[in-house]
């Protein structure tokens, strides 16, 4: 470039010089050859500068080209490792799902349990109270409220000595009073005994002897066995109100630091209700989860979304068994009613008396 701003510089001072005639055409001859000599070496030149220069822009292009590529990939793979590895959240919401499943499952075993017990008591069956009368089966209720249940008043007039549970068994807190019964078996104890005494705490004393083979006992042991299965249907009930707060399952670290977030007492274990509500609490207001799901991909927000469904669903097939609870009590409600409304008599059972004396042997 600078060849040819020399030559174009060279000529026009020829041009304007005045020279001979002869001389001039000499001189313009050699003149005009170096100038275009010159111009297309400094156009030459010019053209070898830009073709470097474009070189060297497309080796600029082809680097940042790369290392972009290089650093969409890393991002990319950043984004199927947040995808696929789970984290702490998702693992906790696993832990506390499958406590939860277990501590329900237990409970049916529980309910059961206590069922069979239920049914032999209620049933006056052999070596219970009410197989050998009503009037054991009373004497042997009044005792178990002076051991265990003894009042102020009752202590006060001599009758018992007080205990650290006064009423227990006439008090609902005894049954309804919190999420778990603990460790001690005699809080489970008290909501069972608050149990027999709001639903049936004298049972009818057994039909023995001449009394299930007289023929005239044939109504009376129906009405009977109508009336304890009306029973049982009411105990199933609160049966499985119990069980559903016994201890029986060990609680995660995750519910564990929820009841210290809570002001609860910690425990190692807890019922399937305790656990279910810590749960659902942990996710409402618990400061850690909901810390992590601001930071979280959207692929890990969404397999939360998917635990917490699954538990809606879980706590929906519990709602689910409540109401064939309500709807089996209404359905004894209702032959109830319409037997009463029919006129059939409700207490048969009461005719015990004219059924002729019992030969025990």
């Amino acid at each position: 470039m600078r060849k040819a701003l020399l030559a174009a510089t060279a000529l026009a001072s020829v041009t304007l010089t005045p020279l001979a005639p002869a001389r001039a055409e000499v001189f313009d001859t050699a003149a005009i050859v170096e100038l275009i000599r010159n111009t297309v070496a400094g156009f030459t030149q010019t053209a070898n500068y830009l073709k470097g220069q474009i070189a060297a822009q497309q080796q600029i292009a082809d680097g940042s080209n790369t290392a972009m590529a290089r650093f969409q990939r890393n991002v990319r793979s950043a984004q199927i490792r947040d995808e696929h590895i789970a984290t702490p959240a998702a693992c906790e919401s696993l832990d506390n799902g499958q406590a939860i499943t277990v501590g329900a499952g237990q409970s049916w075993i529980v309910a059961t349990s206590l069922a069979a017990v239920a049914n032999r008591r209620r049933e006056a069956g052999p070596e219970t109270p009410a197989w050998h009368g009503e009037g054991h089966a009373a004497a042997d209720r009044a005792r178990l409220h002076r051991n265990r249940y003894c009042s102020e008043l009752e202590a006060a007039e001599g009758v018992c000595q007080l205990t650290d549970r006064p009423n227990g068994d006439i008090r609902s807190a005894s049954m309804t009073g919190g999420l778990s019964y603990g460790p001690r078996p005699e809080n489970i104890n008290a909501a069972i005994d608050f149990s027999i005494m709001a639903l049936q705490p004298v049972p009818l004393r057994a039909l023995r002897g001449d009394e299930l083979r007289a023929a005239q006992s044939q109504d009376i042991k129906l009405w009977r066995d109508r009336y304890l299965a009306n029973m049982s249907l009411a105990q199933d009930v609160h049966t499985r109100y119990i069980a559903r707060r016994a201890e029986t399952v060990t609680l995660t670290p995750a519910q564990r630091a929820q009841q210290q977030a809570q002001g609860l007492v910690v425990t190692e274990r807890g019922s399937w209700l305790q656990a279910a509500e810590l749960e659902v609490n942990r996710r409402m207001s618990g400061r850690a989860w909901n810390a992590a799901i601001w930071r979280m991909p959207p692929a890990s927000v969404l397999r939360e979304i998917a635990s917490m469904q699954a538990l809606g669903l879980h706590l929906q097939m519990e709602s689910l068994r409540v109401q064939e609870d309500v709807a089996n009590t209404n359905a004894a409600l209702l032959a109830a009613r319409v037997e009463s409304d029919t006129g059939r008599p409700q207490d048969a059972f009461k005719r015990l008396s004219t059924l002729p004396t019992p030969q025990v042997r």
